[in-house]
């Protein structure tokens, strides 16, 4: 405050801590402001007329941070030789909008989505803009393609860091000490953190336009070590996304790792 505040009076700002959470600003003689930073409060001492050009000043400060909404879903999608062109048409296809039974395949020449009526093995598809991407999921989910992880809820405010973190600790064998005179082992334990760890920090701008830092790790257990040095040790399997990307209010925003 004391340098937001200071040109008013036309003096320097001098700071005092009074307690671990009170900061006493001091603008020339007659005016004091004390900010109590837990209780987000001010206490102004000072006259009527330096109270007025200091009260107009807060309310142009005072103004309430944006909040954001995210709804994310995390998924996994196994693909197939024959079904990769399928997604990407129908991540990237610009249509408008249709209806439609159809398999889940190559497309054709033109990115249209190869249809062959009601036949077996067929889904049905609805694409209005950016909903036709939850419905070509829906229709991998039928087909056990898809694995949702996770699908979190957040609110965070404006140029702040929201942070969830879904999944176990799995026991990993660090290493294991023979004791020859008594014929016993001793072994050593570590946990280490698998699922998803998510931390999105959005900045909101001028026309409800958001950018989005997102900060995404996806570990996963797998399979036990074959090599010699680490046979029977489990592995890990770990995915990362670090994007900052542009994204209209109320628009999809999707990231593939």
């Amino acid at each position: 405050m004391s340098g937001g505040l200071g040109g008013l009076g036309g003096a320097q700002g001098q700071q005092a801590q009074q307690g671990p959470n009170v900061v006493t600003t001091v603008l020339g003689q007659n005016v004091r402001v004390m900010a109590d930073r837990i209780n987000n409060t001010l206490l102004i001492h000072a006259t009527a007329a330096e109270y007025e050009r200091i009260e107009a000043t807060l309310k142009r400060l005072d103004v309430q941070r944006a909040q954001v909404l995210i709804e994310a879903s995390i998924v996994e999608v196994t693909l197939g030789d024959g079904l990769q062109y399928g997604l990407q048409w129908a991540f990237r296809g610009g249509i408008g909008g249709g209806s439609g039974r159809g398999v889940i395949g190559a497309s054709d020449a033109d990115g249209a989505l190869a249809a062959t009526g009601a036949s077996d093995g067929g889904f049905t598809y609805t694409f209005r803009n950016g909903a036709g991407i939850s419905a070509v999921l829906s229709a991998l989910a039928n087909k056990s393609l898809l694995k949702v992880i996770s699908s979190p809820s957040l609110m965070v405010m404006d140029n702040h860091t929201a942070a969830i973190q879904v999944g176990n600790q799995e026991p990993v064998n660090t290493g294991t000490i023979l004791y020859t005179n008594s014929n016993t082992s001793s072994t050593s334990i570590q946990y280490k953190d698998t699922g998803v760890m998510l931390g999105v920090t959005p900045s909101v701008s001028a026309g409800d336009l958001v950018t989005l830092d997102v900060d995404q790790i996806v570990t996963t257990l797998g399979n036990d070590s074959t090599s010699a040095q680490t046979r029977g040790y489990p592995t890990f399997m770990q995915r990362q996304i670090n994007s900052r990307s542009p994204c209209a209010r109320a628009k999809p925003w999707c990231s593939a790792a």
